[in-house]
């Protein structure tokens, strides 16, 4: 277990790094067509749905994937049991943090219509994450992505 852990630590600390380089250098911060990350292009109609979702509150990743390895739900579930979690809160004041289970980044954010929510670190970082129901998912436009779910 610790070794799975570990792993993704360091998966998640190159998330973190790609994520912040894609949006600094103005790479794509959404899945282009045909690419493997769940898409809100590819759903069926949510907006009912994404109109009454509440976006304040924690959010936990359930999936990713990056360099080619996929995380799931069941792998992430085993790893929670073991005390590590990644999250993203979300404050009704428009502030936020994304907890990798060693660092903590500040953030602040803003939904930009039904389907997508833009995120912004202290240090001028952006990504534009897509909502699909109770999902969240974010991509760094180079193969790192991750769904985060709701915490109800």
């Amino acid at each position: 277990m610790s070794r799975n852990r570990k792993t993704l630590t360091t998966l998640l600390s190159i998330l973190g790094v790609t994520l912040l380089v894609a949006c600094s250098s103005g790479a794509p911060a959404s899945p282009a067509a045909g690419d493997a990350a769940p898409s809100v292009e590819n759903a069926t109609d949510t907006t009912a749905e994404s109109q009454t979702l509440d976006l304040v509150g924690t959010w936990v990743m359930v999936e990713m994937e990056t360099g080619g390895t996929k995380f799931d739900s069941e792998m992430l579930a085993a790893l929670e049991e073991d005390g590590f979690t990644v999250s993203l809160t979300l404050a009704a004041d428009g502030t936020g943090a994304f907890d990798d289970g060693e660092t903590d980044t500040s953030l602040t954010w803003e939904q930009v219509d039904d389907s997508h929510v833009k995120l912004l670190t202290d240090d001028g970082a952006e990504i534009t994450g897509n909502i699909e129901g109770n999902q969240l998912t974010v991509d760094d436009g180079e193969g790192t992505w991750m769904v985060l779910e709701k915490d109800s």
